[in-house]
């Protein structure tokens, strides 16, 4: 059953002459009715009518569909050496994970895509441009859970930080991430800390084991952007 727009109902669509159309419906059903439109994803329309002529049609899934309509090479790398790995943290009262590679970032195991900014296609840049709603569209396109990604230095450090946002997002500051060496029982330990909001408030460090992340849980450092010493950092 269609409940919310994050489920999609395809609808493949026949008429006496042998024409066919793809439809879609996203908004969960209303009054006892199905709201429909034609599908904007190029790959079923013309898949769709492949098979209508008698012709085996290749679907590529999702994740392959992203990797091919980005650039035929291999994207450039947006996360450095020292963010790669599985780090531990402790937020809203439990222990969870956060995977990064060279292009992709997971919570929960669930990854993202990551790319730079200027890594957009034309069709990206015309949705952004775009003044109408464009929530459908945006939800067809292959990019639809990409990050975008942009370099600049930490807050109070002179050290390397990424800043994501969704790839089609206009609005918002999106989350920050950076590595420090720290100070952890007397040796030096890289800690990766999550920041979000205008003001890039550290929200979450992480640590390169789940013993570190229970031993130093909620612990935000004295000389990290908090909402306390905001006016320190921006004055700096």
């Amino acid at each position: 059953m269609l409940t919310a727009k994050k489920h999609r109902l395809y609808l493949f669509t026949l008429k006496a002459n042998g024409t066919g159309k793809v439809l879609i419906a996203q908004d969960a059903i209303k009054n006892g009715r199905l709201s429909v439109r034609q599908t904007k994803n190029e790959q079923l329309k013309t898949g769709y009518q492949q098979i209508l002529k008698g012709n085996p049609a290749a679907f590529t899934s999702n994740a392959s569909s992203q990797q091919s309509t980005s650039s035929a090479a291999k994207p450039k790398p947006v996360f450095p050496s020292n963010f790669i790995g599985t780090w531990y943290g402790w937020s809203y009262g439990k222990q969870y994970t956060v995977i990064i590679t060279e292009n992709s970032i997971a919570f929960d195991d669930k990854p993202l895509p990551v790319h730079w900014q200027n890594e957009h296609t034309k069709a990206d840049k015309q949705l952004l441009m775009s003044n109408s709603d464009i929530s459908n569209e945006i939800s067809e396109s292959p990019h639809a859970c990409w990050q975008s990604a942009m370099l600049s230095t930490a807050p109070g450090a002179n050290v390397p930080m990424i800043s994501l946002r969704g790839w089609f997002q206009t609005a918002g500051a999106g989350e920050f991430y950076w590595v420090e060496s720290r100070d952890l029982n007397g040796t030096q330990q890289p800690v990766l800390a999550m920041a979000s909001g205008a003001q890039e408030i550290v929200d979450t460090n992480f640590y390169q084991t789940p013993q570190l992340a229970d031993q130093y849980k909620d612990t935000i450092f004295s000389d990290e952007p908090t909402t306390s010493n905001y006016s320190e950092f921006t004055l700096k």
